[in-house]
């Protein structure tokens, strides 16, 4: 194995010939075009939104200035939600991808040029340490394609690769990797990037518990203590020759340990990964290549009959959520929660709501929690304000969720989907002491990046809904670790769990019988989130699209029975629904649904201006077998209660109201509490009061109604119920910045700006560098044929930064250990304020050098 060695170079070779050989890294980022860097930069930001400048830096100013004007606006001010550490920088890559990152590494192929044949070798003495099987190890095709896909990342560059659609390289193609990569996979650092390594321990994983717990009490505590240090220890027991029996060595023996050398050891990454409660990976791990699956004639079919039993079921699921949701939005509109100091909802609210709509609490808190999943409710200062309340900070209903109310079906499961896939919140944090619900510290950048990737996993199912069996969740933590291993390293057993049952409740995975089977909702979920249908479309309306031929055509009759109840044997259309809503009482939801009229349902619809006539008309038209099924007994109910409520009345009117939609007027006489102001519906559009205008008008703001007067009269648009703004949200822009309704991500627009002034801010940077390194002034500077020599420290620091950034050579003089002026072409290995840690270009050693030893630099 290499071991961070250069080859050496010819003497005399200048550092300036080396350098033209092979661009730099900010050289080759400054060839790409203009459209090749925005694309670059547009994946990153929406592929790890709030740390993705970190795929792309470096000490280089050009670069630092190309990092910073692209860094996520707003991070610092939303940091303080989030109970984990944010999006490490290569989440988006697959474990072959990060083997041949290790790799190349281990190559030195920061300061050198290496091939793809010698990264194959690499990984093959990789993998042979780590324990591999043969089964589990990447053709050279898949490293090729691999190679590929990380210089489309910024991750690999050369002068035979561009952006933003590289070549499939060669196998004797010569690349190099930015200088930001090795210190992610120094042996000392966590261990999920050097996945390779992290996967050596041999002992099955469903022996690992039983082992560990089983350690001697001196060595379990040792584990704990490497565990929470960081996870690589320092001992003289590990020399040659020391006593065996000390914990570490054994701990060596057993696997549980790795040794790095004679004095350190690291916890293996699969005991860390036990220790955390994190999910854990097979022995020796999975490196075959991962190619995401495209949508197919069986993902997305064009007949209804086509639907199985999973997909019915998952349906099923998902409309009876969408119903919930929607009572409880209404609710919340007329009655938002008054949050708890923290910013959380407090039990006292949570109970609250549970007794006003007749349900246990932990229903009640169930749905606030999809409600919260699918941006449905947010906190802030609600419009308009409560009834008799003052102007503060509520948990109310979004804007979002108004469209939601009045979607079809598939569009509210869209946005229930799409919502959920970019949801950060965490109940399972909850559980833990002194933490309230949706409060500061429940947002989780795992339980985001968990639920934004659960569908890519099923990915290489043939066909979904097909009714065969879907692989186990145990079966899919192993997907996971191949397609994302960064998701899965932070990725805890309860989260996991939580997140399986989640997917079951909005209809993307469907329980039968015994078996769990992926729904075709969860391959249009996966092909709307990768962008492979329509991907500078509304990923709402594209996904609504698909979901439209999954669920079933509303039913055109009802079933109206003698003892009052109305059955619809399948999905309602809405304005069938809430035509039902105004004359009856629903009994139970879902898929089908039962209501039921009684004299009370029918006289609210009467006094609300509806007409029985109306009412015996509708259940005509929608009666199963026609009007002659409408009972008898449904027919006299009506039109007593007409009778009774005798809707001749005579009176004087102080005011009228009036409304440009009859339906408008409709939902202003069905408010609560509206009987006191004697209101009654004169014409479809108008009505008339005995009550004083100002008190008549100040009730109705109250109830959310938006007035205006006109001529002394009051005329009234609709009741409005509370809401504040719908919180962006990192992840799925175009989804949470647009409407079910809008077109364009209104997101989109100032992220393109933002990455165009980045370009322009890079390149005029780039220029400026370029410039003064060609410049013959300055202090302590002068010029030796093709290089430039720099004398001052400040300068000679700025070069050997430069050089460890690019990575290129550099020759030093310095007064070396023995006080004698020496001078060296090197490469720059590290930087620290105390020591510069380099490689000989011509001895091959290496050394470090002191920067106030340093006399001058050339470059």
């Amino acid at each position: 194995m290499h071991h961070n060695s250069a080859n050496s170079t010819a003497d005399g070779g200048s550092p300036a010939s080396l350098r033209s050989e092979f661009p730099s890294y900010g050289d080759w980022l400054f060839a790409q075009t203009d459209e090749a860097l925005a694309d670059l930069l547009t994946r990153l930001l929406a592929s790890n939104p709030a740390t993705f400048v970190e795929n792309l830096t470096g000490s280089n100013a050009a670069l630092d200035n190309l990092s910073a004007a692209v860094a996520t606006p707003g991070r610092s001010r939303h940091s303080e939600l989030f109970a984990d550490s944010p999006d490490p920088a290569l989440l988006h890559l697959n474990t072959l991808e990060l083997a041949v990152c290790h790799a190349a590494c281990e190559l030195d192929a920061v300061h050198h040029p290496r091939t793809v044949a010698e990264l194959i070798d690499m990984l093959g003495e990789l993998f042979d340490i780590a324990g591999t099987p043969a089964t589990q190890r990447p053709s050279e095709d898949e490293v090729r394609a691999a190679v590929k896909s990380l210089c489309h990342w910024g991750l690999v560059f050369g002068p035979d690769f561009a952006l933003p659609h590289p070549e499939l390289p060669g196998t004797q193609t010569p690349l190099k990797i930015p200088p930001h990569l090795p210190r992610m996979f120094e042996p000392s650092t966590e261990q999920l990037w050097r996945l390779v390594d992290s996967t050596r321990c041999s002992i099955p994983t469903s022996e690992l518990p039983q082992i560990v717990d089983e350690l001697p009490p001196r060595q379990r505590r040792l584990l704990s203590t490497l565990a929470n240090g960081g996870g690589v220890g320092h001992s003289t027991s590990l020399h040659e020759g020391a006593d065996p029996s000390k914990p570490l060595p054994t701990l060596v023996r057993r696997g549980i340990l790795d040794q790095l050398d004679d004095t350190t050891a690291r916890l293996t990454g699969r005991v860390q990964q036990l220790l955390r409660g994190t999910l854990i990976a097979d022995p020796g791990g999975h490196f075959t290549a991962f190619t995401p699956s495209t949508a197919t004639d069986s993902t997305v079919p064009t007949d209804r009959t086509t639907n199985s039993r999973a997909d019915d079921a998952g349906a099923a699921q998902a409309v009876q959520l969408i119903q919930d949701l929607g009572h409880l939005i209404e609710d919340l509109g007329r009655n938002p929660i008054v949050p708890l100091s923290s910013g959380g909802i407090g039990t006292r609210e949570v109970n609250k709501v549970a007794r006003r709509r007749d349900e246990p609490a932990e229903t009640t808190l169930h749905l606030l929690t999809w409600l919260a999943h699918s941006n449905l409710i947010g906190r802030g200062r609600a419009t308009p304000t409560p009834a008799g309340q003052p102007a503060r900070d509520y948990w109310a209903p979004t804007e979002l969720a108004l469209d939601f109310l009045e979607a079809s079906p598939a569009t509210a499961w869209a946005i229930l989907l799409l919502g959920w896939a970019g949801s950060a919140y965490a109940p399972w944090l909850v559980d833990e002491p002194d933490v309230r619900p949706f409060e500061a510290g429940t947002a989780s950048h795992a339980a985001r990046g968990l639920r934004r990737t659960f569908p890519s996993l099923f990915g290489d199912i043939g066909s979904f809904a097909s009714d065969a069996p879907t692989p186990q969740p145990a079966e899919i933590q192993r997907e996971l670790w191949r397609v994302r291993p960064g998701e899965a390293w932070r990725t805890t057993h309860t989260a996991w769990g939580a997140v399986w049952e989640e997917a079951k409740e909005v209809g993307v995975l469907a329980s039968l019988r015994r078996d769990t089977v992926p729904t075709r909702a969860m391959g249009a979920l996966r092909d709307v989130l990768s962008g492979s249908t329509h991907p500078a479309g509304n990923p709402v309306a594209d996904l609504a699209d698909a979901l439209a031929e999954i669920l079933p055509a509303p039913v055109e009759q009802l079933i109206v029975q003698a003892d009052h109840t109305i059955m619809a044997p399948g999905l309602l259309r809405p304005a069938d629904q809430a035509m039902l809503a105004k004359f009856s009482d629903q009994e139970s939801g879902g898929m089908a649904s039962v209501w039921r009229m009684s004299k009370e349902s029918v006289e609210r619809a009467l006094r609300a201006g509806l007409g029985a006539a109306e009412v015996e008309a509708f259940l005509e038209a929608r009666a199963l077998g026609g009007a002659e099924y409408v009972p008898q007994a449904l027919r006299y109910m009506l039109h007593d209660a007409e009778r009774s409520l005798s809707q001749a009345t005579a009176g004087v009117a102080q005011m009228y109201l009036s409304v440009a939609d009859p339906e408008a007027l409709d939902r202003i006489l069905a408010l609560p509490d509206i009987d006191g102001l004697r209101l009654r519906k004169i014409a479809p559009t108008v009505a008339v009061s005995a009550a004083q205008l100002s008190f008549v008008t100040d009730r109705l703001e109250a109830m959310g109604v938006q007035l205006r007067l006109e001529g002394g009269q009051a005329h009234a648009d609709a009741p409005v119920l509370s809401r504040v703004a719908t919180p962006p949200r990192e992840g799925l822009r175009a989804t949470l910045h647009s409407s079910p309704h809008s077109g364009a991500d209104e997101g989109a627009g100032a992220d393109s700006q933002v990455i165009a002034s980045a370009i322009e801010g890079f390149r005029r940077s780039h220029n400026n560098a370029d410039r003064a390194d060609a410049s013959t002034t300055g202090t302590g500077a002068g010029q030796h044929g093709n290089t430039r020599v720099v004398h001052t420290a400040e300068e000679m620091m700025a070069a050997i930064s430069r050089a460890y950034s690019a990575g290129t050579i550099v020759r030093i003089s310095y007064v070396n250990n023995e006080g004698k002026q020496t001078s060296d072409q090197v490469s720059i290995v590290m930087i620290r304020p105390s020591t510069i840690a380099v490689v000989s270009e011509i001895s091959g050693e290496s050394f470090t050098v002191q920067p106030h030893r340093l006399s001058s630099v050339e470059y």
